[in-house]
């Protein structure tokens, strides 16, 4: 009796290598979107916009007026609905917003217990530094 050998080791073996790959992937994107600023949080006010529309589209002074005034009348629509939809808004944060801080501390706390001294200490300073962004954008927003 002979037995044939099978090409079942080579698939897993395939299969598992596959698998790693897109793992790692995964983990590479999630990696750089969690680590790395994104284009939206790099602060650009309102007015440095306005100024680079300005400029960009070689807007004449009588267009800036009309420009500006246009713009005014966008933010003062704006802050109305605001007004308005802002404390309902709050009041369902202040709801989620312990458990989502928990969970938040929690994985800090995963992370740092993989991490090197010298990468817990850079791992803390980014955690920091996304503290002081996210409250002045908060700040900005003139959200509590």
């Amino acid at each position: 009796m002979t037995t044939n050998p099978s090409p079942r080791p080579k698939s897993v073996a395939l299969m598992f290598l596959l698998g790693a790959f897109l793992t790692g992937g995964a983990v590479g994107y999630a990696a750089t979107r969690t680590f790395s600023p994104s284009a939206a949080a790099v602060s650009v006010t309102p007015a440095q916009m306005r100024t680079v529309i300005k400029t960009n589209l070689s807007l004449t002074p009588v267009q800036i007026a009309q420009f500006d005034s246009s713009y005014n009348v966008r933010r003062a629509a704006f802050d109305s609905i605001r007004a308005e939809f802002q404390p309902p808004i709050d009041s369902i944060r202040a709801l989620y917003q312990p458990t989502i801080d928990s969970i938040r501390v929690a994985n800090h706390e995963r992370v740092m217990q993989f991490l090197d001294s010298t990468q817990q200490a850079k791992y803390r300073q980014m955690i920091e530094d996304d503290k002081k962004r996210a409250d002045s954008t908060r700040k900005a927003g003139g959200q509590k």
